[in-house]
This record gives structure tokens, sequence and C-alpha cells, in this order.
């Protein structure tokens, strides 16, 4: 994954940079590209979170990518909210023995892109069903305008300007000389 990917070279990106290993972040505001921060102790205590507050999170020991961090020295993992209709990424890495920093980003799923889309492709339908049934009807005008001139005009049929093909269906004996006009 892309995405994954991009997490990697955020986390290599703080640990070379030396985020959080002497137990302070550089701005406590940061922010990178609407990904989240967070700094996790060994013993899965949350001391800092670049989008929530740090008081009323839970422990993130158990966590997969926290514990492949602190055992392999980096982990990433994959969560899914059937709620939201959205993914998170993380990938996290471990900076000291004492702290590992974790980078996330949510994404949206295939299906809330095309929830999102349906009422633009339901509009664009109604507009072209629209403009289908106009162009149908103007179409229609100009093929039975001269079945209309003609049926209205029955007793002149012969002054009556009409289709060749309709003289055929109308006078059969002048088929042979029509035939050859065309």
């Amino acid at each position: 994954h892309q995405v994954m990917n991009d997490l990697k070279i955020y986390s290599d990106l703080l640990k070379s940079a030396g985020f959080y290993v002497s137990g302070e972040t550089y701005d406590s505001n940061l922010k990178m590209n609407h990904m989240r921060i967070t700094v996790v102790g060994k013993d899965g205590e949350v001391v800092y979170d670049s989008s929530a507050d740090v008081s009323k999170m839970s422990n993130h020991k158990y966590r997969k990518e926290i514990k492949e961090a602190l055992k392999k020295g980096s982990g990433q993992d994959i969560r899914t909210s059937q709620t939201l209709d959205t993914s998170s990424f993380y990938y996290a890495t471990k900076v000291s023995d004492n702290y590992v920093i974790r980078v996330g980003r949510a994404t949206s799923s295939i299906y809330s892109v095309f929830k999102a889309a349906i009422p633009s492709v339901i509009i664009l339908l109604v507009i072209l069903l629209v403009f289908c049934a106009f162009i149908a009807r103007i179409c229609t005008k100009s093929v039975i305008k001269p079945i209309e001139n003609m049926t209205s005009h029955m007793d002149e049929l012969y002054e009556v300007s009409v289709y060749k093909e309709m003289k055929l269906l109308v006078f059969p004996e002048l088929s042979d000389m029509l035939i050859y006009n065309f």
C-alpha cells in the first residue's frame, strides 16, 4: 500500500529528527498532512497525540503495531471502522527503549466514495434523461410531420410533398417509376 509506505517515511523522518527521544516534542502543535502522530511509552501509556487529548486515551500496549514496534523495532496495522466507513492505517517505530512513535492516517473506504457519488450520478442521469426525451420528441415530430400532412390531405395526395418511400405505400402503381429515382 502506498499509504503504508508514506507512513513509514514520515515515521522514519520523525525518528531521524529525534522527535520525542528525550520525552519532549519539538512542537506540541505538530501537524503533518492530515496524519496523526502518537507517542506511546513502553508501558502502553499514550504520552503525546497530535489530534486527541492524551488524558482521555486508553492504554495502547496491546495494539498490534505498538506490540510489533516494541518487539521488532517497527510495526503496522490497518483497522476498519464499519460505523465511519473508513480504514485507519498505522505505522509505529521504536525511537528509544522507552518510546514508540506511531503515525496514522484515516482513508475513506471504496464504498463510502461510491455512496458520496450516488447523488451526483442520479442528478446526471435525470438531466440526461430529460435531454434524451427532448431530442426524441424533436426527432419524432420530424418523422411524423409528413405522415400527418399526407393524412390530412388525402384528397390531394399528388400535390402534397411526402417521402418517396411513403408514395410507394400509398400509390403502388408508382413503384416502378420511383424505384429508379433513388
